[in-house]
């Protein structure tokens, strides 16, 4: 401020006297100010993304000056009272569209990232489905050969009178068993997810068990319960391999009109989380959180939601979908 006075030639008693002069002045180095932290926030912005992109500097250092100018021509010249405060509500209008647009911009921002992450995990899902669709394919394939086969084993162990060749054909088609689907819920994807993620387990040694024959959740789509069942999977098994016990059980049930999941999974520690919101226990958080959100966004085409617990005792965590007839959207 005293620079400016020096620079308008007023003296520095005059803020004092009048609440105009010392408003925009106000105004003005806090344009300026806020100019400053945006070439710096330009400068020292360590990604991409923290940057401002350069027109958006247009509009802040035109205001500012415009702000400059206009300081500069009402100070030389003789205003009245009500000219004064004019001229104040001028400035600070200026100063606060430059605080609104950059809001906005945040908003803007924001939106836009979330749309991208939605449009990554549409893409992942739909990823996903293909790579179900073709792992169907794979297993009608392998269903009719070991089918064949069995029948082929069954001949030859009904013309062979040798023990040890009837032996080694019984072995045989023990072994073929393996490749039969293990769930038979009558809903072809989930019967997929179930196998898929049974195998999974396996290979993470993780105990997992699985009830489906009260509710096959026949009524989602196979988008949606990939969206849905896929993603909350994929956080059991991550919480239950990181786990002492290494524990998951999922049960499918029907209640009072609704279809309900109930997914448990040994975790050591409670789950981080805002109020009852989960939070993404990752490292990333711009890449990691997005499932539950696509769970929240699916569940609500059924008007259904879900809800999670802990029990610090068992050290189990227990996720509980609840949906109903889709809605036409």
């Amino acid at each position: 401020m005293f620079v400016l006075a020096s620079l308008f030639g007023l003296p520095v008693a005059d803020y004092d006297q009048s609440f105009s002069y010392l408003l925009t002045t106000i105004l003005l180095c806090k344009s300026l100010w806020f100019l400053s932290c945006l070439f710096l926030s330009g400068i020292i912005g360590s990604s991409v993304h923290s940057r401002l992109p350069l027109h958006l500097f247009f509009y802040p250092v035109s205001t500012t000056v415009c702000i400059l100018i206009l300081d500069f021509v009402c100070f030389q010249a003789d205003l009245n009272e009500t000219a004064q405060f004019l001229y104040a509500a001028v400035v600070l209008l200026l100063f606060l569209s430059n605080i609104l647009l950059f809001i906005n911009y945040e908003h803007q921002l924001e939106a836009d990232t979330e749309a991208l992450r939605l449009q990554s995990e549409n893409r992942r899902l739909q990823t996903e489905k293909s790579y179900y669709d073709i792992l169907e394919q794979q297993n009608q394939q392998l269903m009719l050969y070991a089918h064949d086969t069995k029948n082929h084993l069954a001949a030859i162990q009904g013309i062979s009178d040798d023990p040890n060749v009837q032996n080694y054909v019984a072995k045989l088609t023990d072994q073929l068993k393996e490749y039969t689907r293990n769930c038979h819920s009558g809903n072809m994807m989930l019967d997929l997810m179930m196998d898929k993620y049974e195998t999974e387990c396996k290979l993470r040694k993780i105990h997992f068990t699985y009830e489906l024959r009260t509710c096959n959740l026949k009524k989602m789509d196979d988008m949606d319960l990939v969206a849905v069942l896929g993603n909350l999977m994929d956080n059991a098994l991550t919480a239950a391999e990181n786990s002492e016990q290494k524990t998951v059980s999922l049960t499918t049930t029907f209640r009072n009109g609704y279809d309900v999941i109930v997914l448990s999974n040994s975790c050591n520690d409670l789950p981080k989380s805002t109020g009852s919101h989960l939070q993404s226990s990752k490292t990333d958080k711009s890449l990691h959180g997005i499932g539950l959100k696509s769970v929240t966004r699916t569940l609500r085409k059924y008007q259904g939601d879900f809800d999670w617990k802990y029990d610090d005792v068992k050290y189990a965590f227990t996720v509980t979908a609840m949906l109903g007839d889709r809605e036409d959207v």
